[in-house]
């Protein structure tokens, strides 16, 4: 009889993942490291912050002093946005409280660090969780079993009173070496493969599920792997690979196409549960050992495509309705910003915040200026003017404490007075932006460096308008990727289709 139910946090009650990669992109940023994909994170995710800035670094920049530096930029951006995009997974909410009712101990373990642990639960959650534990200093992550072992100790279960939800290899791990029963839920993070690999006890397709196992009986009676709901439902949806299944392979005396045609099944079998992974090995193993069993090489080709298509298609809406949210977001952000564009010498125009734009009472002192372009790239400005070239080509902010140096290209021009012009490329922009966001209650001081030093301060307006542009560009950064692998994924789906085509002809 279960009496506590264990979740993990990240991809089983909440979908924390773009609030994750935005805090971890602002991180890369600030740092100038190139960032990543919010679709990318739920690949880099489920170790915790540390492990996730590691995972997202790029090699030879993996080092723990770096990952500590980059952890600083990261934790209090997550902490200011870390509700921003974050939702309880569909039904998830009345399942907590139908559990609550029911008379279950409820309880969170979550590599996360625990102050956002603590504080994201709360705010979705309410006091509906008994015990709610994060990364804590001086004990080890999960899979170490130590975080359910302190939960079972505060709530006094024993180890078959209780069962641990969670979406990833690292929950099914924890659960398995803190000896108590799981349920893999496949709406989380991690890859339906990964999750069957580990073969947690139980694997559920919908929070509700959840009340219907603890129904049966009383879950955990049944000691073995049982698999609930329609794990397969979007595959069926689609109905791409479902012709794989009625395939008959050509019967053939001799053993090497028997065993090539083993592994043609054995990949069809993988491709039909969602495991795309295990069944590509499978695909390559064909075409490696078995290069002289053309017929089944090329339906081991034609099921890889048909693998390719059904994660484009994936690919694409997932993309697709995160790029909706976002581009309504945008939206009404630009409400602030107005559109400028020359047609007499520019090809593009571009978005400029309002309290930002060009005046002649400009014309006269140093500022900082930025907007972001039709291609949605951020560029940011520093405009120099005083009596004297100085030429500068590299710009320093600072607080009191925390300082921020990138380099620029610099052009030069007399107009009763000396104006110049140093210009960013995207990634610093967004850097040293990152830092006026950072920092926006604070006194910034700018230092424009060349053949001879020139300092000034931001001011109050000018903090609050290149913060809100750091925003957009931001969002536009992510809109962009996320435009750029729908395109892919539309290409990959048109080539699939365009075959698919030809071949019923």
């Amino acid at each position: 009889m279960k009496k506590a139910i264990i979740f993990d946090l990240d991809g089983t009650l909440l979908n924390t993942i773009m609030d994750l990669g935005e805090a971890c992109n602002a991180a890369l940023t600030h740092y100038g490291f190139p960032t990543h994909r919010l679709d990318e994170y739920p690949h880099l995710v489920g170790n915790g912050v540390n492990k996730l800035i590691e995972r997202a670094l790029p090699a030879g920049h993996k080092d723990e002093e770096t990952v500590l530096r980059l952890r600083k930029g990261f934790i209090p951006y997550y902490d200011e946005h870390k509700c921003v995009h974050t939702r309880p997974y569909e039904g998830m909410e009345t399942v907590i409280k139908e559990l609550k009712r029911r008379g279950y101990k409820l309880a969170v373990a979550s590599n996360k660090y625990n102050a956002a642990t603590q504080a994201l639960v709360k705010h979705y959650f309410g006091d509906q969780f008994d015990i709610v534990l994060g990364e804590r200093e001086g004990v080890r992550r999960k899979p170490d079993p130590q975080i359910v072992n302190d939960i079972m100790a505060a709530l006094d279960v024993g180890q078959e009173e209780v069962l641990y939800v969670g979406d990833s290899d690292v929950d099914i791990q924890t659960a398995r070496n803190a000896g108590v029963a799981s349920a893999g839920c496949s709406w989380g993070f991690c890859k339906q493969d990964v999750l069957n690999k580990e073969q947690p006890k139980y694997i559920i397709d919908s929070p509700s599920e959840l009340l219907n196992l603890l129904q049966q009986g009383s879950a955990g009676c049944d000691e073995t792997y049982t698999t609930m709901g329609n794990k397969h439902s979007y595959m069926k949806a689609i109905g791409i690979l479902a012709v794989f299944a009625v395939l008959c392979l050509a019967s053939c005396s001799d053993s090497y196409t028997k065993k090539a045609s083993k592994r043609f099944q054995t990949a069809q079998l993988y491709a039909q549960n969602g495991q795309f992974s295990s069944a590509r090995q499978e695909i390559d193993s064909i075409h490696t050992l078995y290069p002289k069993a053309v017929d089944i090489r090329r339906q081991a080709k034609h099921l890889s495509d048909s693998i390719a298509y059904v994660e484009a298609v994936r690919t694409y809406h997932y993309s697709d309705s995160v790029r909706n949210e976002l581009l309504l977001q945008a939206d009404e952000l630009l409400k602030k910003f107005c559109y400028e564009k020359n047609p007499a010498y520019e090809d593009h125009g571009k978005y400029v915040h309002k309290l930002l734009r060009t005046r002649g009472n400009n014309a006269s002192r140093c500022y900082l200026q930025c907007y972001i372009g039709d291609d949605r790239m951020t560029t940011l400005k520093s405009y120099y003017y005083g009596t004297k070239q100085i030429n500068h080509r590299e710009i320093e902010l600072s607080s009191k404490e925390e300082s921020i140096r990138k380099e620029g290209t610099n052009h030069t021009f007399e107009n009763e007075g000396w104006h110049e012009i140093t210009s960013f490329e995207e990634d610093a922009s967004l850097a040293l932006l990152h830092f006026i966001s950072t920092h926006r209650e604070d006194r910034i001081q700018v230092r424009l460096d060349g053949n001879s030093p020139y300092v000034y301060y931001l001011q109050e307006n000018e903090r609050t308008a290149l913060d809100e542009t750091y925003h957009l560009g931001i969002l536009m950064h992510d809109i962009k990727h996320l435009e750029d692998a729908m395109r892919s994924a539309d290409r990959t789906i048109g080539k699939w289709g365009y075959r698919k085509d030809e071949k019923s002809e």
